[in-house]
């Protein structure tokens, strides 16, 4: 089993705001060290609280960076906790996941417990195309599919 616990320190540390242009490095390397790469072929990404445009180009950019040696790639978004993102913002990440369409092996979403965000991540999905999208309320759920697919030589 893959042990993601150890990630929560980090963010705990980030607080409850938007981030600008205006970001402190601190800042910016917490945002930075929400994406990580649990294991060779799968990477975690932790969104922020509150979502802005700038925050999502910096988190991202790491994404790019540890993705660069990976033609194909099992990408887990955890959203658990996160405020409801804007049209503006919905617009950036569908652009942001558009991106990256060809090289996404899955795509494992955590939406915790919020209905209304389950609702907003399906209308997203909807209209990126992306296929194998696996939406689910804790992250344990996904990485039970994950060790699931591996044992069955899919992952």
């Amino acid at each position: 089993i893959i042990n993601y616990n150890n990630f929560a320190e980090v963010f705990l540390k980030i607080e409850k705001k938007i981030y600008t242009e205006d970001s402190t490095p601190e800042e910016i390397k917490l945002l930075r060290e929400r994406v990580t790469k649990l294991k060779s072929g799968i990477l975690y990404y932790q969104e922020a609280p509150t979502i802005s445009l700038f925050q999502l180009d910096i988190m991202w950019g790491k994404v790019q960076e540890l993705s660069l040696d990976l033609p194909k790639f099992d990408f887990i978004i955890d959203l658990t906790g996160i405020e409801r993102p804007n049209a503006e913002i919905r617009d950036h990440i569908k652009k942001k996941l558009l991106a990256y369409k060809s090289r996404f092996d899955q795509i494992y979403i955590v939406y915790g417990k919020d209905r209304l965000l389950l609702f907003t991540v399906k209308f997203i999905m909807h209209y990126t195309g992306l296929e194998n999208v696996n939406l689910k309320p804790t992250m344990e759920e996904v990485m039970l599919e994950i060790e699931a697919r591996e044992k069955n030589g899919q992952g």
